[in-house]
């Protein structure tokens, strides 16, 4: 998944607690929202970044002692507390004096966009060393968006496999939320859909239940078994049960033809099946600006 990376135009000198002691440390910028390809979006996120940048430049101030309007609560570093001794929690007398720090030190950020799977985020999401600084922003110039046109069907619930179920070593489970296609986004490619998602909560159902709601089992996927009797998949019988069970569990999906990083699908799709939530949320969130 994608975030912003922001860089400050000058460092800060932030005090830090480690184990009862003190230090102090350059800090160069943050990683910052997640990334979401809307103008409007990124308006807001901008706001937000630089929000928590005066925020950090009032911090400054406190930890290099030439802020004497506040100090800062044992009990959290979030509640200021201003000469009268009263706490302040990210009110207007709070964001006043961050907005006044950042003027005082002119102190603005540059946003980027960066890869997360490919580089280490520090816990805090400061970024304290200037080299490291110098790499991300390397990264992110070096990050080529290849995209690839796919036609996404999202479910409004995920359907529960195991990876045996779908190929894969190993006992643990997997979550589907929905699946990809090559082909064009039509009625028809809509019903076969249907048929699709209908055919999953049927052997979901069979996972978790060892039958379905009507007895059919299977060993393969493909024949199914009942009162001795053999159905191939694309039997009349096997259509109606998995309508039944997309039915029972009121299951359906959303459609669209989304532009999706390659890296992306590579590490979140398994066959032509979404197997990875951040995929999946990220795909809601651009589907639902498109």
């Amino acid at each position: 998944m994608k975030r912003y990376l922001v860089k400050f135009n000058r460092p800060l000198l932030l005090k830090f607690e480690d184990d009862n002691s003190e230090c102090y440390k350059p800090v160069y910028g943050f990683f910052g929202l997640r990334y979401k390809n809307n103008e409007e979006d990124y308006r807001e996120q901008l706001q937000s970044h630089k929000s928590y940048a005066s925020y950090l430049a009032a911090i400054h101030e406190w930890s290099n002692n030439t802020s004497p309007e506040f100090t800062i609560s044992d009990n959290s570093a979030a509640n200021w507390i201003d000469k009268t001794g009263q706490e302040h929690i990210k009110d207007d007398w709070v964001m006043d004096i961050c907005s006044r720090s950042m003027e005082k030190l002119g102190l603005d950020i540059t946003t980027y966009v960066i890869d997360m799977d490919e580089v280490i985020v520090p816990w805090n999401r400061l970024i304290t060393d200037e080299y490291y600084m110098d790499y991300l922003i390397r990264k992110t110039e070096s990050q080529e968006e290849c995209l690839v046109e796919k036609t996404i069907f999202l479910f409004n619930r995920p359907l529960w496999f195991s990876k045996h179920n779908l190929g894969e070593a190993g006992e643990s489970h997997s979550h589907i939320y929905g699946f990809v296609s090559d082909d064009k986004l039509d009625e028809e490619l809509k019903s076969d859909a249907r048929i699709y998602l209908g055919y999953l909560a049927m052997c979901e159902e069979y996972i978790l239940a060892g039958i379905t709601p009507s007895g059919f089992s299977t060993q393969d996927g493909i024949t199914w078994y009942k009162d001795g009797i053999e159905y191939d998949v694309k039997d009349d019988e096997i259509m109606d049960e998995c309508r039944l069970c997309k039915k029972k569990h009121n299951l359906r999906f959303f459609a669209a033809v989304l532009q999706i990083p390659v890296h992306d699908l590579e590490n979140g799709v398994f066959g032509d099946l979404i197997t990875d939530q951040e995929l999946y949320e990220y795909l809601l969130d651009i589907a639902s600006y498109e």
